[in-house]
């Protein structure tokens, strides 16, 4: 059976992160110190198995870009993402575009522009993780398309100018811990110790619009809410 690997940028072999994880196999670590890094970094499985890869910041680096999430299993952890992907017209610093991917202990900043989002999952991106960032800055805080499973605690997101957390319809997000938003529309909303400014859900079909239908039989609790 392979040793997951180690793989350490800056290094002789990978000056880049996109050089090291394009190297990587499933279930490696790129461990990332230094920078500022200026690149997009796309994790797919391209050539061979990255399923699990780990990008893991040391010191908590600054990329100038962002991350696009396209094998399952995916980590982007500790590192400060500035400005973000271009992703669909707009400025995503992580998209998740796979299965249970985590996106934990970073800061996520300055993705501006309509509909532009620290963190964006795709459709049917499910069981994925978003726990112990600090989202703040941009357009909107994070965007979840429809999914299923995914897991939202222990967030700061601050100072988003359009709004903290935008759903689509038919999203089910699960907590570990007290504090739920049950919606009508098929939505559990859960929120373990998490601070939003501007919380919206999005109940009819447009994923992006404002004006979207009323929302009946809300229930919020345990949610601190911040202006």
């Amino acid at each position: 059976m392979a040793w997951a690997a180690v793989l350490n940028v800056p290094s002789v072999e990978y000056a880049t992160i996109q050089t090291a994880v394009t190297a990587a196999q499933a279930g490696d670590t790129v461990s990332v110190s230094g920078g500022p890094y200026t690149e997009n970094v796309m994790v797919n499985n391209a050539g061979h198995a990255r399923d699990g890869v780990i990008i893991s910041g040391v010191g908590m680096p600054a990329i100038n870009g962002g991350f696009y999430l396209a094998a399952n299993g995916a980590t982007v952890s500790g590192m400060e993402i500035v400005g973000g992907f271009a992703s669909g017209g707009h400025a995503v610093g992580v998209v998740a575009m796979a299965d249970q991917y985590v996106i934990s202990g970073n800061t996520i900043r300055d993705c501006v522009g309509s509909q532009s989002c620290g963190i964006e999952a795709g459709y049917n991106c499910d069981q994925g993780l978003v726990s112990g960032n600090t989202i703040t800055g941009n357009w909107r805080g994070i965007y979840f398309n429809p999914c299923t499973g995914v897991t939202v605690q222990g967030n700061d997101i601050n100072n988003n100018t359009g709004s903290g957390v935008g759903i689509g319809k038919t999203v089910t997000l699960t907590g570990a811990g007290r504090g739920a938003a049950i919606l009508t529309g098929g939505f559990v909303v859960t929120a373990n110790d998490v601070v939003i400014e501007g919380f919206e859900v999005l109940g009819g079909a447009n994923a992006w619009g404002s004006n979207a239908g009323v929302m009946t039989n809300a229930s919020v609790e345990d949610l601190t809410v911040r202006d």
